[in-house]
């Protein structure tokens, strides 16, 4: 009988849309483990508050008494001509911002890069069928034999999955200077996850987790001529589990990583594309370094912008003395010198809280008014700081860090609790989730689509990217600075962290916080995504908030102006004050209804809000499948049929097929309709997010796809073509934008349609003297016209009035266009929006109607 039932429901679903209520016995089983996430009941705890949708006030836009001439609507980009076009521009607008005219450092130490390795792997425990598929064993399995070394570049990442292990082995020609040397160390920027370094069958050193940089000194294991270097790598399974890469063989480990990680370019299920799964490697840089017994071991910069100053933090050996610290100051991408070769002046020496065997030396350096430029989103200016360590009068060694002066802040004080601060100056956070793009930009060394991300970022309106569950290498917080986008890095944690891998943790959140701390895009760091306290080798509720809690305290120690957040897509509402929600309404729900019209999850009570993951997946074109996807995945089943189920992974049939208003499921059908679905879902949410006076932050899920077929939610494709919705989230995005709210997509001849006319402003500055013109357009022409005053208060959204709309008289289905556009004191368009809705003739009322109102409709019904 249940069979029968879903039966019925799949050919409701596809023929008419119904959506039949059932029992709770009589629930379809949820098979997609982000489904099961996204349709959780949510948390109800102690301190929260229901947010309800505002109750909008009868307040009518009159319309004139008769047509008036209308405007015409603002340019904008629609098409890859015009983005290839502006990305033109903003690389000019920016390329100041990318220089270094800061005088050169001297050479003092001797680096070598170690760029290839023979490698390979030596056990896993995932095996491979006939067909390719890969498939989870009972346990770790020797594979040393069938397999030979082969010579790979570094950085080097790949699979399996799951428990693994591989040797990276390279031949060391040790040259006498290297030896004459202090000290001659081994360094890595990321090796992922646990290593095993080995010099001439003397084990050198470990290391766990696979963001941080680390590095061993070797002169002890290393002898002239040639030394045999052995780097023992292991990966493991994830915490969170790996049933999403493997099906329901679930394996749990210790490894702290999430879903999302870099990828490899390998396509099908567990394997490189698909979600950019959790291999591993020396997937960072490496090389030998010789250097004095007297090294700068670390550099952190504090701006501290209400006096015009800066702290600087010099980490040093405990073993070195007689050591003299100096400095200079320059601007690094505007000439200007601040102070050159300054005697450092400590104002406290103490054992370095965050690095063993190390004391940090703490002083301040003033910048002048005159001298002081801020760096923001708009304007990135830079500045850098260069120490130099004298013994005897001699240099010995030299660093840099660039740094920007700015302040970033989310208040305790304001009302709501939580808002952002940039530079003193309220700011709202919008962009997007990142998962690859940029650290395969990194890995590839290719600098110029690293720089073309971001302003591709940019160009769509964000102002912040989420680096999500997992730090990037260090060079995309470089980039960020010099480009001007703010960063939300997230330790990779998913659903929680164990209880036994916690003394792995704590080391690797100080190695974030080490990592980021100096740079100006740094604007949160986030301990967790998604928490699921059900797994009983994970913490529990409490054991997460103290572990947070000291997290907290360990943040504040190594950076005080951090800002961090607890969660990520808090089902649990484990966060005790600003709450972030992840919220699918638009894929995994039936219907974003609710939120359209105002109401949001609870969260916590005084507090804004926001909402770190939304979006819906949106198909590639088919050239572009065509050019890169297996030739089984685009099999055609009964002449033109074709199933995107047999892209691995893709949910547009499982879960998407709901939505989608297909005529003959051909692949031109499913593509279309996938993309069309993707920008409507797009433009709908993100303008309802926009509405919302508590939402300060939001992130899309995702800009731009690592893989032809990593995440299909990515709103532009691998080889950086947009979809339809990365426009859409343009639009939505405009700091200054009028923002309709259509109480239905169609109706009658004769009916009365209400829009709700509201403007966003996400700038710190209020608008005064500006106007409002709406018109409503048809086939035939102008219908109406309008015009009244606009309140526009800084940083926030407000309601303008309802626009009433008698629907003319039709014979047929056609559409009218209901535009607004936002005019400033002197006349100039500085915004307009506009929506189609549908008209239908009264004769139809009464009737089954095919897809009233098209896809917005579908998403608000």
């Amino acid at each position: 009988m249940l069979e029968l039932k879903k039966f019925v429901l799949g050919l409701g679903v596809f023929l008419f849309g119904i959506y039949p209520t059932f029992s709770q016995e009589e629930e379809p089983e949820v098979k997609d483990i982000f489904e099961q996430i996204a349709l959780q009941k949510r948390e109800d705890v102690p301190g929260l508050e229901k947010n309800l949708p505002q109750i909008l006030p009868n307040l009518i836009l009159k319309w004139d008494n008769s047509p008036n001439k209308a405007f015409k609507p603002g340019k904008t980009i629609s098409t890859r001509a015009g983005l290839d076009k502006e990305l033109l521009r903003m690389r000019k607008k920016y390329a100041p911002f990318m220089r270094d005219l800061t005088p050169p450092l001297p050479v003092i130490r001797k680096r070598t890069q170690l760029k290839t390795f023979q490698r390979k792997l030596m056990a896993t425990e995932m095996g491979m069928d006939g067909n390719g598929n890969v498939f989870p064993l009972k346990e770790l399995v020797s594979v040393a034999k069938e397999n030979t070394w082969e010579e790979v570049n570094i950085p080097h990442y790949s699979g399996p999955i799951n428990s693994a292990e591989a040797h990276y082995r390279k031949t060391l020609n040790i040259k006498e200077k290297q030896l004459f040397a202090d000290k001659l160390f081994l360094h890595f920027n990321g090796v992922d996850y646990k290593c095993e370094v080995y010099l001439n069958g003397q084990k050198v050193g470990t290391h766990v987790g696979l963001f941080g940089a680390f590095e061993f000194d070797i002169k002890p294991y290393a002898k002239l001529g040639r030394n045999l270097l052995l780097v023992k790598v292991f990966n493991e399974s994830i915490m969170m589990g790996d049933s999403f890469f493997i099906g329901p063989e679930r394996k749990f480990g210790k490894k702290l990583a999430a879903c999302g990680g870099m990828g490899w370019d390998e396509p099908g299920l567990a394997k490189g594309w698909t979600m950019c799964p959790p291999g591993f490697g020396i997937w960072q840089r490496c090389y030998l370094e010789t250097r004095n017994d007297a090294f700068i071991n670390d550099l952190f910069v504090r701006p501290i912008l209400e006096e015009n100053k800066i702290e600087i933090q010099v980490e040093l050996p405990n073993t070195i003395a007689d050591t003299q610290i100096g400095f200079s100051l320059y601007g690094q991408n505007f000439k200007t010198t601040i102070t050159e070769n300054q005697h450092a002046k400590k104002t406290a020496i103490t054992p370095s809280v965050s690095a063993s065997g190390f004391t940090t030396y703490t002083f301040t350096a003033s910048i002048p008014k005159d001298q002081l430029r801020l760096w923001s989103p708009e304007t990135p200016w830079l500045y850098q700081l260069q120490v130099q360590i004298k013994q005897e009068n001699v240099v010995v060694d030299v660093a840099k860090q660039q740094f920007g002066m700015r302040s970033f802040i989310q208040s305790e004080t304001s009302t709501p609790k939580g808002r952002f601060y940039l530079n003193s100056k309220e700011i709202k956070l919008r962009g997007a989730n990142m998962m690859g793009n940029i650290m395969q930009c990194i890995f590839r060394n290719d600098y110029d689509q690293l720089r073309d991300d971001i302003l591709l970022a940019k160009i769509v309106g964000m102002n912040f990217w989420r680096m999500t569950q997992q730090p990037n290498q260090k060079e995309a917080y470089e980039y960020f600075d010099k480009l001007g986008l703010l960063a939300q890095i997230d330790m990779p944690a998913f659903n929680g962290y164990r209880k036994d891998a916690i003394n792995e943790v704590k080391p690797q959140f100080i190695e974030l916080l080490r990592m980021v701390r100096s740079h100006p895009c740094n604007a949160i760091i986030s301990y967790l995504n998604e928490p699921d306290f059900n797994k009983p080798m994970m913490l529990d509720r409490k054991g997460h908030e103290n572990l947070f809690t000291r997290f907290d305290a360990v943040a504040r120690l190594l950076n005080p102006n951090q800002v961090t957040k607890w969660v990520e897509g808090d089902y649990l509402n484990l966060s005790q004050k600003f709450s972030d929600h992840h919220v699918y309404n638009t894929w995994y729900g039936n219907s974003m209804r609710s939120e359209y019209f105002g109401h949001w999850p609870s969260t916590r009570a005084g507090w804004m809000h926001g909402c770190g993951e939304f979006g819906a997946e949106g198909l590639n074109t088919i050239p572009f499948m065509r050019k890169y996807y297996p030739k089984e995945w685009l099999k055609l089943d009964h002449g033109s049929i074709w199933n995107p189920r047999q892209i691995p992974r893709c949910q547009t049939q499982d879960i998407g097929g709901k939505w989608m208003h297909l005529t003959d499921s051909t692949m031109t059908d499913w593509v279309s309709n996938s993309r069309e679905f993707q920008k409507w879902a797009t433009r709908l949410f993100t303008e309802t997010l926009r509405r919302d006076p508590k939402m300060n932050s939001f992130a899309i899920h995702l800009l731009i796809d690592a893989w032809p077929a990593g995440w299909l939610k990515a709103i532009m494709d691998s080889d950086r073509q947009a979809k339809p919705a990365y426009f859409a989230y343009r639009e939505a995005l405009k700091p200054i934008a009028v923002n309709l709210r259509p109480n239905s997509f169609y109706g009658f001849s004769g009916d009365i349609g209400k829009v709700a006319v509201f403007i966003c402003n996400d700038t710190p500055k209020s608008i005064s003297n500006a106007k409002l013109r709406y018109q409503v357009e048809a086939n035939e022409g102008i219908l109406y016209t309008g015009r009244s005053q606009a309140v526009i208060p800084s940083s926030n959204p407000k309601f303008q009035g309802w626009l009433e709309i008698p629907f003319p008289k039709v014979k047929f289905r056609q559409n009218i266009t209901v535009r607004v556009g936002l005019f400033n004191e002197e006349g100039r368009l500085i915004d307009d929006s506009a929506y189609d809705l549908e008209i239908l003739p009264t004769s139809d009322k009464n009737k089954d109607i095919d897809f009233p109102g098209g896809y917005p409709q579908r998403l608000i019904k």
